[in-house]
């Protein structure tokens, strides 16, 4: 569902006559549509690199995705610590950013890449909160 609104809304990469009762428009074109459109995918990868260059371990990575991980049955089996609250830090952390990077409190040099995290980076640690 998600996927096809999406979609309806970047018409502009649409091969296709406009269908009934959807949306028709290019409301979620991005930067004028240079780059093509985008799916609910990219969010996805771009939510887990940005909580890569945070510092969040692969593995939560993983979890926070729903990912099936690999490993022995007898792993699985009896391993059930479900990783509440390394996700819930993980969620949070990705959630900050964006907030941080557009709050005018937020010192963001024009050289600086989006996917820098000087905070972070400077300490070696995350925050805890």
């Amino acid at each position: 569902m998600v996927s096809k609104e999406v979609g309806d809304s970047q018409v502009r990469f649409k091969n296709r006559k406009a269908l009934s009762r959807r949306r028709h428009d290019d409301t979620l074109v991005l930067a004028d549509g240079q780059n093509g459109d985008w799916t609910p995918h990219d969010l996805r990868r771009m939510g887990a690199t940005m909580m890569q260059a945070l510092g969040v371990s692969l593995d939560v990575i993983d979890r926070c995705q729903n990912h099936v991980l690999a490993g022995s049955r007898v792993r699985r089996h009896y391993l059930y610590h479900d990783y509440a609250e390394e996700k819930k830090r993980a969620w949070n952390l990705l959630g900050d950013r964006p907030s941080a990077v557009l709050s005018s409190t937020y010192d963001h040099q024009p050289t600086e890449s989006m996917m820098s995290f000087p905070a972070y980076a400077a300490t070696g640690s995350l925050p805890l909160s």
